[in-house]
């Protein structure tokens, strides 16, 4: 079933066209790749479904609704999530802190309950800080819940992007650039952790430049080029693409 669904969608920045009339399905339930090269297109999609901006024509639908122009904060209420290529991290916050931000778009309790310290808010606090460590504990990061986030190593402040994603309790991620700045074990662990996001009956859209990370976890991928889509397929399809290899992968690349 179609979670996520795009339609002649097109985005102009003054005379250039970043997305170019895509048409683009990911499935519930899957692992789903959008490559191409930089400046392809890719984080102007992510962009677009997440509400960070609007597209100029098409839409895109998430679970049947459209989310076109709509507010970021809204998308995320209703299951769609991402991280960004550039990080995010508050240097002033802990890693435990950082995932309980996450929890804040679900949370049911009001002002004047906060203010007033309310016996809600405070169960709802406990509820929300053991969320947050089974999050850190399932990315690996639990050990390390009371350092300050800006202290952590470079990769490891990627997995407290996903962590804090994560902690929206979301029906979809999409995952813009993971591995950056990730060594190769890093990198090899993040196919493991993408795996067991989908096994947790999360949808994974992944955007990542590391061929040996997106054909080995990914099920089905779609390549942009100049903002157009040229292929989609499994990933044995798209290394054997010839317009894939000659765009993308380079001339007489057929392996990851």
């Amino acid at each position: 079933m179609a979670l996520l669904s795009a339609r002649q969608v097109t985005k102009y920045f003054g005379g250039l066209c970043a997305v170019d009339n895509l048409d683009l399905t990911v499935n519930e339930g899957e692992i789903f790749a959008l490559i191409g090269p930089n400046g392809s297109g890719k984080t102007t999609f992510t962009n677009l479904a997440t509400g960070m901006m609007a597209p100029t024509s098409g839409h895109i639908e998430f679970q049947g609704t459209f989310v076109s122009g709509q507010r970021p904060h809204i998308i995320t209420q209703m299951g769609l999530v991402r991280t960004f290529q550039n990080l995010r991290i508050f240097s002033s916050l802990t890693v435990l802190e950082h995932v309980t931000l996450g929890h804040f778009c679900r949370t049911t309790t009001r002002v004047w309950s906060n203010v007033l310290r309310t016996r809600q808010v405070k169960e709802e606090e406990e509820k929300v800080r053991a969320r947050a460590e089974e999050i850190l504990a399932f990315v690996g990061l639990l050990d390390r819940k009371d350092w300050p986030a800006r202290s952590l190593p470079y990769g490891q402040q990627r997995l407290l992007e996903i962590a804090r994603a994560l902690a929206t309790d979301p029906r979809m991620i999409m995952l813009d650039e993971p591995a950056a700045g990730m060594t190769m074990q890093e990198s090899s662990d993040l196919i493991h952790l993408i795996r067991s996001i989908r096994d947790r009956g999360i949808t994974v859209f992944l955007i990542d430049h590391k061929m040996r990370l997106v054909m080995n976890v990914s099920e089905r991928i779609a390549v942009l080029n100049f903002g157009r889509k040229i292929a989609e397929g499994t990933p044995k399809e798209i290394q054997e693409n010839p317009d894939v290899i000659e765009a993308y992968l380079g001339k007489g690349r057929r392996t990851a």
